[in-house]
């Protein structure tokens, strides 16, 4: 009997090391798994010809980390590039024949892909390129929920889409185009639920300077109308080139080009009944930088932008950020800087 519980006890003994040995393997796994935060891509415009490349990124605790470069999206400027559940969407302009010289890259392109374990698999037209959605407009900027798509471009003043997205097919149904505002450049606009938060640079007559601020305006979806109830324009700040705007309903960042190729940023908290947003200051980044594109994981900030080295915009490189919104203080607390070896330009951010 003595022998019996003896084997017994050290039975039950080696159960339990066995036991404790698969929950630390267990721990240790999660621990590594959720080392890794998120998925983000970092889709660019580069090289002499302006070719479309897709950057993988994994986010961790400590910002942005970047990984291989994928083509096969053709050439293009000036892309944006959001996902949504499994649904991906590349909108750009052409690159305006030999060399992505832009004298003529007047139409506006779409792509809509499926993400998945090994990456995004995109549609095309039969030839395999980009859809052909506006023939006349400039720089496009689009959100979408996974079904439903607007699209915001430069055209008679500034005009926009909403389509519908097909994923099998891989296309989006597009409604007609309609203006929203007389004058402004660049647009810029993110989607959180059914309310929209636009944002372009101002335009006195036909001419933008550094003295024309940014503006914006808060919307409404209707998706079965496919159109948006746009609420009034509102000045942001004196200055800024180039916008680029993420919510999540609540919190409402924007990153732009300040001047003398710095960074600037502003966070401000979503008024939905209202359809105004209260900001903070102007805030910068203290980096020689351009081109710099903005994305929002809850409460979590990223942004990618292209390093230069003179004020002529001599880009060096990928950098990104990532930070924390408070919405107190209307700041965003930041991490140290991430840079990459990838050389490309226009980066649009995406966190999936």
């Amino acid at each position: 009997m003595l022998h019996k519980h003896f084997d017994d006890e050290r039975y039950d003994m080696e159960e339990r090391s066995s036991f404790y040995s698969v929950v630390t393997a267990l721990m240790i796994s999660i621990m590594c798994c959720t080392a890794v935060q998120a998925e983000v891509g970092v889709l660019c415009s580069g090289g002499i010809n302006r070719n479309l490349t897709l950057v993988s990124c994994d986010l961790e605790d400590a910002g942005i980390v970047y990984g291989k470069e994928v083509g096969g999206l053709g050439v293009g400027i000036a892309p944006s590039f959001t996902v949504s559940g499994k649904v991906a969407l590349v909108v750009h302009m052409g690159a305006g024949g030999p060399m992505g010289k832009m004298g003529k890259g007047k139409s506006l392109y779409y792509r809509v892909g499926e993400v998945g374990d090994t990456g995004i698999v995109w549609g095309g037209d039969e030839a395999g390129k980009a859809h052909t959605y506006d023939k006349k407009g400039r720089y496009g900027y689009a959100a979408h929920d996974g079904e439903t798509v607007v699209e915001v471009h430069e055209g008679k003043g500034l005009q926009y889409f909403v389509g519908k997205i097909d994923t099998e097919m891989k296309t989006v149904e597009w409604g007609k185009s309609k203006k929203y505002a007389k004058r402004g450049w660049q647009p810029s606009v993110a989607l959180s639920g059914n309310h929209l938060v636009e944002v372009h640079k101002g335009v006195v007559g036909k001419l933008a300077t550094a003295k024309h601020g940014l503006k914006y305006h808060v919307g409404v979806l209707n998706k079965e109308k496919r159109s948006v109830d746009w609420g009034e324009a509102y000045e942001i700040g004196p200055r800024g080139d180039d916008p680029s705007v993420a919510t999540n309903g609540e919190a409402v960042a924007i990153v732009f080009e300040s001047g003398l190729r710095t960074v600037g940023y502003r966070v401000g908290i979503l008024n939905k009944g209202k359809r105004t947003i209260d900001w903070g200051e102007d805030k910068h980044f203290s980096v020689m930088a351009v081109g710099a594109s903005i994305a929002m994981n809850d409460g979590q900030v990223l942004v990618s932008y292209e390093m230069v080295k003179d004020l002529a915009g001599t880009g060096v490189g990928l950098a990104s950020k990532t930070g924390k919104v408070n919405l107190e203080t209307k700041t965003i607390e930041w991490k140290d800087i991430q840079e990459s070896e990838v050389y490309a330009g226009s980066p649009s951010i995406c966190v999936y």
